[in-house]
Formats: structure tokens, sequence, C-alpha cells
């Protein structure tokens, strides 16, 4: 490995050349997988085949694909890795950015309200406008979203939370569409109301989008303020039936 690899991914032990070794004994085979790290402002990429674990210790034997040489990895970056969708959050849930919604419908019970982003104020600010009133700003739409996209995850669903969670009705769904046809995205919040040891009811709020793809816990009192807000975007609507959210 050369000096900034070294820096940044630590190495146990270089084993050898790749064409020197039996690679087939590292557990290096053609279908191993391989992982790919950027690293730096000039986004280097460095290309590791991950094949099996040193006997007696936590750490990998690894293929640098560039350099051609094999290595003993720290297993803890391995181990990330592999399990980076329960170790490693995402700090958002949708992978279309603010500014590049154009419309959203929210649905919650059986009513629906629409909303369009893509008119501007006077000094050229993007903003939100209902369906009921295009040439209104809804700066209470406006920050609803906001909440929403300042939401936090704590922790990933197992898949027999995931089981659970998919039962129960969705507290709200929210259909994103892009300025290109082809960016869409859908989040849902669903609320589960459990006991513990105590026989204390506790809220639990779980979101999913296309984006995150698994239901993510999510802070309470922030999903409880969301939840409280839903009442106003409704209260002089009549019942619209709304189509069931995508899972």
């Amino acid at each position: 490995l050369t000096e900034p690899q070294s820096n940044f991914i630590s190495h146990k032990r270089v084993i050898g050349n790749s064409d020197d070794i039996e690679r087939e004994s590292f557990g290096l085979q053609k279908d191993s997988d391989e992982m790919h790290i950027s690293s730096g402002q000039k986004q280097k990429t460095y290309r590791f085949k991950i094949g099996k674990r040193s006997y007696g210790s936590s750490h990998f034997f690894v293929e640098d694909l560039d350099r051609r040489k094999v290595v003993l990895l720290n297993g803890k970056l391995i181990e990330d890795l592999q399990k980076a969708k329960i170790r490693l959050f995402e700090r958002k849930t949708s992978d279309i950015e603010k500014n590049d919604v154009a419309s959203a419908v929210l649905i919650t019970g059986n009513k629906r309200r629409h909303w369009d982003h893509t008119t501007r104020s006077k000094s050229g600010t993007l903003q939100w406008t209902s369906e009921k009133d295009k040439t209104t700003p809804d700066s209470s739409f406006s920050r609803w979203y906001d909440k929403l996209l300042r939401i936090r995850i704590k922790r990933y669903a197992s898949m027999e939370e995931a089981k659970k969670i998919d039962q129960a009705p969705a507290l709200f769904s929210l259909a994103l569409k892009g300025k290109s046809q082809k960016e869409m995205e859908t989040i849902v919040m669903k609320k589960l109301n459990l006991s513990d040891h105590q026989d204390k009811n506790i809220d639990e709020f779980w979101l999913k989008s296309h984006f995150l793809g698994l239901y993510a816990a999510v802070n309470v009192s922030r999903a409880q303020i969301l939840e409280k807000d839903l009442g106003s975007f409704f209260e002089d609507d009549k019942s619209i039936p709304a189509p069931d959210a995508p899972k």
C-alpha cells in the first residue's frame, strides 16, 4: 500500500503480491465481495476484494486490487461496511434536494392535500402554494416540511420489527415529485403504541422512504410535532379517498 493508503486504511500486515501467492487459500475468489472507498478532496478511490477472516483474530485478508497486494486488514472496518444498513445512519430521508421538489401530495387517513413548488416570489425565492390557492404562499406547509427534513434517525428496524410495522396504518405519507419525471419519492411515517415492562404506553414513530429502503425509528418529540400539525392542513377539507401509500 502507498503511504496515503496506509494512513487512511490501517492494515496489520502485508501478506505478499497477489500473483505470487495462492489467493484462494485466503478466501479471495473471483466472486468475493468488493469494497470501494473514496477519500480526499480529489475523491481518490481505493478498491479492495474481501477474503476470509484470519484464523484466531477478528481481521480479514483483503486484496488491494490496484497495488495487487494481499494484506491483513482491521476487522472492524470490514464489519462496519458489511453491516452498514444497521450501523451507518443516513442523515436525510430523501435524495431529492428541497429546492428540486416540484410538488408534494400529503395523505393522512382518507384525506389528501396537494402543494406546488414551482412558483417564485418577487425576490426569486421558490415558494410553496396550495392547490386551493396557487397565488398565495403556504408558509404553514413550508414550515412543516422543514421539520420533516430535520428529523433524525435513531436506528433501523430489525426484520421482526419491520413485520409488525408493515401491519400498522400510515400516520401520513408524503409523495414528492422532482423537476425531472424520474425524480420521485414517497415518505411514510407510522406510529406504534407499545407497553414497556411497567405497562406504560410508549409511542414509537417509524419512517420509511424509497431512498432509505428500511424502516427507521425517529426522534419521538419531533415526530409528535409533525403529527400534531397534520390536523391544521385538513380542518376545512371534505373527505377525499386516498390510495394506499406505496411500500
